[in-house]
């Protein structure tokens, strides 16, 4: 992840209880930020480095894109958007990856929401580049 967030602190969510974050820089929290020419579409985030308080060793960031906040109106982003989001939080070196696990360990709060992860330790084991 990223050193600090800076780059996105206009976007950060300062005001809403446990997601809120005041720390400028800091790699957590909740953002809010408008999608490239979607407007007034927005992704909203929610961020975590996985070494706070509940140390998950996995840095995470979930995304969905608000369409209505008004209305409650969402939808999933699109590869391209989570191409955009992985650039916001990671650099270009880094790897992450979205999860398809198995129906027993599905767990699904935000039916409109994708998530990217990554360990803090190690690297994720990647394919040959012939077959990606």
């Amino acid at each position: 992840m990223k050193t600090n967030l800076h780059h996105l602190d206009r976007y950060r969510v300062r005001d809403r209880g446990e997601f809120g974050s005041s720390p400028a820089g800091a790699r957590y929290g909740a953002f809010i930020i408008p999608v490239p020419g979607a407007k007034p579409q927005a992704f909203v985030l929610i961020v975590d480095d996985g070494g706070g308080e509940i140390a998950t060793g996995w840095e995470h960031v979930s995304v969905h894109v608000a369409i209505d906040p008004v209305l409650h109106m969402h939808r999933c982003p699109t590869w391209s958007e989570m191409c955009l989001v992985k650039g916001l939080f990671w650099e270009n070196d880094e790897v992450v990856v979205q999860y398809h696990i198995d129906n027993e360990a599905k767990v699904n709060v935000h039916p409109t929401t994708l998530h990217l992860w990554r360990p803090i330790a190690g690297n994720l084991p990647l394919p040959d580049t012939k077959m990606v």
